[in-house]
């Protein structure tokens, strides 16, 4: 299992645009692309985040007040495996109680925990704008 440990500051956290109550959101790629550290950002195409700062969660032992999915290009899938041109990894954030080094939190990142798994098809890219949709209450969004 890939994992990968960075610090971020409050400026960097501020950019997933995080909403109440773990609600789903598309990144603008104008706020991703400032994120120092980001997972793969070069071959990056969407991100999706959710958090809440008063009802954190937990994923493997860590807690954390939001987590995002970062959806990459892989320009070399390893075919015989099964996987496919997308790679999802599953960052989450852990707040410091005290912050260090002028960093605010922890951005913990996964090849696992994604909504739609590690090597997804393209149907996955459906699948995050219904997630959008559904945290929007906005059933008909994309159908236009």
């Amino acid at each position: 299992m890939l994992y990968v440990r960075k610090p971020i500051s409050q400026a960097q956290f501020d950019y997933f645009g995080i909403q109440p109550d773990w609600r789903i959101l598309e990144v603008p790629r104008d706020n991703w692309i400032k994120i120092d550290d980001l997972h793969r950002k070069e071959h990056t195409f969407a991100v999706f985040a959710s958090g809440c700062y008063t009802t954190p969660k937990t994923f493997l032992d860590i807690s954390h007040i939001a987590g995002a999915d970062i959806l990459a290009y892989e320009q070399n899938p390893w075919i015989e495996q099964g996987e496919g041109q997308i790679n999802i990894y599953h960052s989450v954030f852990q707040k410091l109680t005290t912050p260090k080094g002028g960093f605010d939190y922890l951005m913990h990142t996964f090849n696992t925990g994604s909504l739609a798994g590690h090597w997804p098809g393209y149907e996955s890219l459906d699948f995050y704008l219904e997630k959008v949709a559904a945290s929007l209450r906005c059933p008909n969004i994309g159908t236009g």
